[in-house]
């Protein structure tokens, strides 16, 4: 009997007379009655998966005559059925036999897999079966504490984290592979992402793979802050859940009120509104806040809202009273949404007293003054009521009466003492008139002075309440209008070659007026070449006869009446500045660039 291995074989051919040939070619053959060798590599047995094609390996050696093939093979679990052939494979990669699936696609449910190895002796060898869950459906899991509608509040740093999960057959009567394990994350809500959020935008806490599944804080402890908690479901295929969320609040702290209030020593005139503001901290939301005032220094607290919306401002009417009160103070009074949700109000409410003023009585004054001057049209230049318009909102005290104007010089103080000589130029105005322009007929300010060009004054509006009290506005400066531009395009000449001498038949000026509205004269200075020119004050120089009234004339020419310049000096040939001067109706006065022109005596 051969023994297994490889065998040499040779053959002689003996003829009848006794002859032996000599031996032929040997011939090599292996004896090789021994099967392969080997085993699935991959699934392994009892393995899920989640691949309707999954990787299947076989690893496969024979001693004798070597490996011819490897079949891949697979049938439904606990079926009798002939075992389906998924693929031959006879050429290893790395040592390794697998299967090439095709058009081969299995559905969800469990299967045994097996391969069978043939050698090249036609020895067949079964490895396996294993069995094998293919599962694409992912499990299901409920976050089943903490759990609200809306937000859940809780003054623990480590509540308890409790979820439920499944993993449902894809069908009546097939397989799943059974949740692996269970994943508790949490996060601040504020680092959080847009949703939808992903596994990576949390904080893992904890994995449970036993059921009743739950999270073990250890040392983590959270500190007070809005979270959302996480959970989310493997199942032993590697699918994943979607996440079931819920929003927590861990707040242990009363909210902090911070801003309340108007500042110590305040005044707020009566019957007027005023905003209360303030701003509450706090990790809970305050939805409503409950507002009251003392008139008696905390005294007694009477009510002004219940429960005013937290939006840090209440429009409030400040009481009547009859005569200044410097006993008020306001109070409020938060409880935060956790209070209630962990049945522990006191311990989050926080009362705020605000510090103590005074309420006046007296209205509240006019605000937003703006002055202007609408006149344009005085020539000779003057000032009278005609000049002045104000625009203001009225006080919004609901019992002021009627409104007043005063017009004073710039560095003059608003006084209303009874004892002053402040009087007021129009009025009294209704209680709802926001402006006023005035007349002719008002010549003289407040002080009872004359209005002057050149003075820069200031217009107040004073409220009167229907007990007589009044309060006066910020002042609004005027005047608004700035100095007329100057004209431009000054030239002179000489045109005289007649008469002996020099005077003002030796001098024409031609120019552009001023473009600005409200320019009522323009005036022909001439000086020395060299003199600045001197308008108003001391010294001032005088214009070349009467001005010339508006603003369309564009040349001047002298006569043989003028006979010495601005200055006062007599002509003689030489050189000379000339200007011409724009006037506004209010005296203001802007002087063009001058033009040098040489005179001669013929």
């Amino acid at each position: 009997m051969l023994a297994e291995g490889q065998h040499s074989f040779t053959a002689k051919v003996k003829n009848e007379a006794g002859l032996i040939s000599p031996a032929s070619a040997p011939v090599t053959y292996v004896f090789d009655p021994t099967a392969p060798t080997g085993n699935i590599v991959a699934p392994v047995d009892g393995a899920a998966v989640a691949n309707r094609k999954p990787v299947f390996q076989v690893s496969a050696v024979d001693a004798g005559a070597g490996i011819y093939s490897v079949s891949f093979q697979y049938r439904p679990a606990g079926s009798t059925d002939e075992f389906t052939v998924i693929s031959i494979d006879g050429t290893p990669q790395a040592g390794l036999y697998e299967a090439l699936w095709t058009d081969i696609s299995l559905a969800d449910g469990a299967y045994e897999f097996r391969a069978v190895a043939t050698d090249k002796a036609d020895n067949q060898a079964v490895f396996g079966p294993v069995d094998v869950v293919v599962d694409l459906l992912a499990p299901t899991v409920e976050l089943q504490f903490p759990s609200a509608d809306g937000i859940y509040y809780t003054e623990s740093p480590t509540p308890a984290f409790i979820a439920g999960a499944a993993d449902a057959p894809a069908a009546p009567g097939v397989a799943a592979s059974g949740v692996a394990s269970v994943d508790f994350l949490y996060r601040l809500e504020s680092a959080l992402p847009e949703v939808p959020w992903a596994f990576g935008d949390f904080t893992l806490l904890w994995t449970d793979d036993s059921p009743a599944y739950g999270a073990d804080w250890g040392t983590t402890e959270l500190s007070d802050g809005d979270y959302v908690f996480a959970v989310r479901a493997l199942d032993r295929a590697g699918n994943a859940s979607a996440l079931d969320t819920q929003e927590v609040i861990v707040d242990r702290l009363a909210p902090v009120v911070n801003d309340f209030g108007p500042e110590a020593g305040a005044e707020l005139p009566d019957n007027t509104p005023y905003t209360i503001g303030w701003e509450i901290v706090d990790v809970s939301p305050v939805d409503t806040v409950k507002l009251e005032y003392s008139d008696d220094l905390g005294g007694t607290w009477h009510e002004i809202a219940a429960a005013a919306p937290n939006t840090g401002s209440y429009a409030w009417t400040v009481p009547d009273v009859a005569a200044d009160d410097t006993g008020f103070k306001l109070r409020l009074t938060a409880i935060d949404a956790a209070g209630p949700a962990v049945g522990d109000i006191p311990g989050h409410t926080t009362t705020a007293v605000s510090s103590t003023f005074t309420v006046v009585e007296r209205p509240a004054p006019a605000t937003g003054l703006t002055a202007s001057d609408p006149d344009t049209s005085s020539d000779p230049p003057s000032l009278d009521g005609r000049d002045f318009h104000l625009e203001w909102t009225p006080s919004t005290s609901t019992d002021s009466a009627e409104q007043s104007v005063y017009i004073l010089p710039v560095g003059t103080a608003l006084d209303l003492d009874p004892g002053t000589l402040q009087v007021p130029v129009a009025g009294p105005l209704g209680a709802a008139v926001s402006s006023w322009t005035g007349t002719a007929g008002i010549t003289t300010d407040s002080l009872g002075a004359d209005l002057a060009l050149g003075v820069s004054y200031v217009l107040y509006v004073v409220t009167e309440d229907s007990t007589g009290a009044l309060a006066g506005s910020a002042g609004a400066p005027w005047p608004a209008a700035a100095a007329p531009a100057a004209p431009t395009g000054v030239t002179a000449t000489d045109p005289d070659s007649t008469f002996a001498g020099v005077d003002g038949r030796d001098f024409q000026v031609d120019w552009a007026p001023s473009v600005s509205v409200g320019v009522v004269q323009q005036r022909v200075y001439i000086v020395e070449q060299g003199v600045a020119l001197v308008l108003t004050g001391p010294g001032a120089h005088a214009p070349m006869g009467p001005a010339l009234a508006g603003n369309t004339a564009t040349t001047w020419t002298g006569t043989d009446g003028y006979v010495s310049s601005s200055t006062g000096a007599s002509f003689d040939a030489g050189q000379y500045d000339v200007y011409v001067v724009a006037v506004d109706d209010d005296g203001r006065m802007t002087a063009s660039t001058p033009f040098t022109v040489t005179v001669a005596a013929p």
